[in-house]
């Protein structure tokens, strides 16, 4: 192996290192958020059915969830660290 292929080779398993510890650190922020935004909307759901007697369907839970969370992606696209968040999100 000559020089040239072994730096690119040790360059190429640095950059699979970075691209992994980003993924986990994106993984623990949409968890985080999925988590807000699922317990939010449940106790919505609760509140719906004690107070007005009406309970919202499942899907439709579901989808307020999944635009929750699309939402605050989309607020931070912006910012550097978030730029690959709604890519992680769709996957």
């Amino acid at each position: 192996m000559q020089k040239t292929e072994r730096v690119i080779a040790i360059s190429q398993t640095e950059e699979s290192d970075f691209n992994c510890v980003l993924l986990c650190m994106f993984a623990s922020f949409i968890r985080k958020l999925a988590a807000q935004s699922t317990i939010y909307n449940l106790w919505k759901q609760r509140n719906n059915v004690v107070h007005n007697q009406v309970s919202i369907p499942a899907p439709t839970i579901f989808k307020l969830i999944d635009r929750e969370i699309r939402n605050i992606i989309t607020a931070r696209r912006k910012r550097k660290r978030y730029r690959n968040l709604m890519q992680i999100w769709l996957t």
